[in-house]
């Protein structure tokens, strides 16, 4: 994020962890926790270092700063004047925040603001909340419908092969199961056999999907943000849980019920 000059702390809140943004201009650079962690870039407050632009020019600059709340928001501060003459490609200020002063109503600043729009065509104005909502809505309109397809088409994938090789591994039980019957097991209790069988089967299914996710899922949640808590949806992940096991419990029995009700069984 390029930024112009003047005091940062008044319109972002970016959690700084050591050095200060007050004074931040030519010659400076802030880094996130993130990427002075895990990732590229070993430095600390004080220490020179050089960065490279996107069109690949050098900026050596000192490190003032290092913040926490870069996601969403970037990893990487940088003065403007340390970016203009198009080294980010366009001079144009993407955003610029403004705090009313003490005393001034927000729906009177952005009154006044409003007034600039015949002097720069497409100016919009938005209040904190209803800008970080569009752009959430955005971000979410562009990668959802991809990311869903995807998902889903895996999901059915998945689906099928489970119900076909259950409904396969419970038809190769005919034998066994009729042999039961004939010795006196009746339909109840070897559906009941059935049923427990079913129960340990998914229950230590889904106790291993969720063992070697949530291995994977904590080591990619320790990477990007150097915690080890993940931002769980539960209700995705019930409906998972219980899809999994409606799916197991109709391959099982449905085969199972048919085998021991046919007619030529006797």
């Amino acid at each position: 994020m390029a930024v112009t000059g003047g005091p940062l702390s008044a319109v972002l809140d970016l959690k700084v962890l050591s050095g200060s943004l007050s004074g931040f201009g030519p010659g400076d650079i802030a880094l996130s926790r993130l990427e002075t962690g895990n990732s590229a870039v070993d430095a600390h407050v004080g220490q020179a270092i050089t960065a490279y632009l996107p069109d690949g020019t050098s900026y050596r600059a000192k490190v003032t700063a290092i913040y926490d709340r870069s996601l969403g928001f970037g990893d990487v501060i940088i003065p403007a004047s340390a970016a203009g003459g198009g080294h980010l490609g366009t001079p144009a200020l993407g955003q610029i925040l403004v705090r009313a002063s003490s005393g001034v109503a927000t729906t009177a600043l952005a009154g006044r603001l409003a007034s600039l729009s015949s002097r720069f065509p497409g100016l919009s104005i938005a209040e904190r909340g209803a800008v970080l909502n569009a752009q959430a809505q955005l971000n979410t309109a562009q990668n959802s419908y991809g990311n869903n397809l995807l998902i889903g088409v895996i999901a059915i994938l998945a689906a099928v092969t489970m119900v076909n090789t259950l409904v396969m591994a419970t038809v190769g039980r005919r034998d066994s199961l009729l042999l039961l019957s004939r010795v006196g097991a009746t339909t109840r209790q070897l559906l009941s056999m059935t049923g427990w069988q079913t129960f340990t089967l998914t229950v230590t299914g889904i106790g291993l999907g969720i063992v070697f996710g949530a291995a994977s899922v904590l080591v990619i949640t320790k990477v990007l943000t150097s915690s080890w808590t993940p931002d769980v949806t539960w209700p995705p992940a019930v409906i998972i849980v219980a899809g999994v096991l409606a799916l197991t419990v109709l391959s099982v029995f449905i085969p199972t019920a048919r085998i021991l009700t046919a007619p030529d069984n006797d």
